[in-house]
């Protein structure tokens, strides 16, 4: 058995991920950065640590962003949780960015020594001479243990590690309740690499590539609805962020009367195509449901949208990402804030409760009191509101 975890550990991936060549960057309208950085003329290895899936990493794209600009020429490696499949997942979403060279994954919550001992080893081989710690805050003494960990790795120098007690918080402001963003709290512990630039749309932008932009329109070909739609994902993965059929069923059936000629683009995994196909069938314009695509494609595919609605998921922060306007239903497992979209004006529909900021994966003591206080019309009135403000069609950039 322990032969068998140490097998399991020393087998942790090194993704490479390609790199944009320089038509690529010149057709995105700007040129290479900087030489091709060979062994022997490589400035530096920078270890980024930042756990989460796809809407956790887009959170902290302008952190990942500030790192590239402040030590150019360096190698990146991601050292992230493993989660879902390469092609769907973290891996998937910074191919060809620039963020990261290579990605490192491992079985988070493994405390095993022969597990640890194999991370080690695999950190010590890519030999970092820089960590850049980008992990959710968990508290100061997982802080500290993670800083220990790092430094029995060999790693001389290390930034970000909320090692005080405000900077491991989120701040939030009394009068309102409102909390700092995620993004917010990441670029303070990042303040030595300089200014993370949260309010440039730029430093939001998953910069897409031209063939993931030609994928989108071979998955859009020959669907009527292109033209003028919106998007939605309904989020069943995570039952204390599921808004309920129910709810779902009455809103789309409310919003195509308002709106009968406008497209539908369903989004989502695996666990949501059942549902999805269901609420598919009441929308009388056309209909397009795309699950478990590769994410940058999805993001290509979002960025056309007029609309998006949905739960706080990942699509939800793909679509904030490119820049469409978003109606998000946050439940109240996180404080309020924390993880709401950024880039861009988005109505963030969230019901405030004495139990806020549970935790919670499941609410079965309070039944789901949060997302309940939400109710149809709420969300109705938002996406009329949004739709209202944005423009009929958003053409291809």
């Amino acid at each position: 058995m322990l032969a068998e975890r140490v097998a399991k550990f020393q087998a942790l991936i090194y993704r490479r991920l390609p790199q944009r060549t320089e038509r690529e960057e010149r057709m995105l309208g700007r040129q290479p950065v900087g030489p091709k950085i060979g062994p022997s003329r490589r400035s530096r290895r920078v270890l980024i640590y930042r756990l989460g899936s796809i809407g956790d990493t887009l959170v902290a794209l302008p952190a990942l962003k500030l790192i590239r600009r402040s030590l150019p020429g360096a190698e990146f490696a991601l050292l992230t949780a493993r989660a879902g499949a390469p092609e769907t997942g973290v891996p998937a979403l910074l191919r060809g960015s620039g963020l990261a060279d290579t990605v490192i994954e491992y079985d988070v919550g493994e405390r095993h020594p022969a597990a640890l001992l194999a991370l080690r080893r695999q950190i010590r081989d890519f030999a970092p001479d820089l960590l850049v710690y980008l992990a959710e805050q968990r508290g100061l003494a997982a802080a500290w243990r993670d800083w220990l960990f790092f430094r029995l790795c060999g790693i001389p120098q290390i930034v970000g590690v909320p090692l005080t007690p405000d900077l491991v918080r989120h701040r939030c402001e009394a009068e309102t309740g409102l909390c700092e963003a995620e993004a917010a709290r990441l670029a303070r512990t990042l303040a030595p690499l300089g200014d993370a630039r949260l309010d440039a749309p730029e430093s939001w932008d998953p910069d897409l590539l031209p063939d993931e932009e030609e994928e989108a329109e071979r998955r859009f070909a020959g669907w009527q609805g292109t033209a003028d739609f919106i998007a939605a994902c309904i989020g069943v993965r995570s039952p204390v962020r599921d808004w309920g059929e129910a709810n779902w069923t009455a809103l789309f059936t409310r919003l195509a009367a308002r709106t009968p000629s406008l497209g539908l683009m369903l989004l989502g995994g695996a666990a949501d195509r059942e549902r999805s196909d269901r609420l598919a069938a009441l929308w009388p314009g056309p209909v397009l449901v795309s699950v478990q695509p590769n994410p940058r494609v999805h993001m290509a595919m979002l960025r056309r949208a007029r609309m998006f609605v949905g739960v706080d998921s990942g699509p939800m922060h793909m679509a904030a990402a490119v820049g469409v306007p978003t109606v998000a239903i946050f439940a109240g497992n996180n404080l309020p804030g924390i993880w709401f979209p950024g880039n861009g004006r988005h109505s963030v529909l969230y019901h405030p409760t004495p139990c806020a900021g549970c935790a919670l994966s499941r609410c079965v003591e309070q039944r789901g009191a949060c997302l309940a206080g939400i109710g149809v019309d709420r969300v109705l009135e938002a996406c009329t509101a949004t739709l209202a403000s944005a423009p009929p069609h958003r053409s291809k950039p």
